[in-house]
Order: structure tokens, then sequence, then C-alpha cells
């Protein structure tokens, strides 16, 4: 009888908790887990983040916070890998 394989370990990520001030939302921008991808759509993506924006702004007086900023040596914004480096 084949043996069971041993129970998948628990990746448990400790991250500062970020908080939002008044009359502010997260934007969570899941992207595609193939970086070039990723890339490819930011420009279309930042665009659109930029138009919710000015209109939450506008009808509601709300801004928006990227809950996963933009990295400069990723050249874009959106959530690429959802396991934690070791």
């Amino acid at each position: 009888m084949a043996e069971n394989p041993a129970p998948a370990q628990k990746c448990e990520v400790r991250k500062q908790r970020q908080t939002l001030v008044d009359q502010q939302v997260f934007i969570i921008t899941n992207g595609n887990l193939l970086y070039t991808a990723s890339k490819n759509c930011w420009e279309v993506q930042s665009l659109y983040q930029e138009k919710l924006h000015i209109a939450l702004k506008a009808k509601f007086g709300y801004t928006i916070r990227p809950a996963n900023p933009a990295k400069e040596d990723k050249g874009h914004g959106l959530i690429s890998n959802l396991l934690p480096k070791r």
C-alpha cells in the first residue's frame, strides 16, 4: 500500500496591517502570474485606477489606496505571486 504524502507545510507570513483614513478605499489589483502579462497589462490597469479614483472622488469624496502599490523593479502593481519569498 502506498504511503500518504507528507502534509503540506503552512506558509505563515506576518505583514504589517495596513489601515485606511476616512473616505479612503483599498483597491486590489489581481494580476496574472505570468510576469510579461502583468507588465503588459499594467498601463491599462493604471489608467482604470485613475478613472476610478476620479469618479469616487467626484461622486462620493473618496480616494483610493492601492493595497499592493506598483513596484518599479517589477514594472507593475498587480498581484504577481501568492506565495511569500523565502
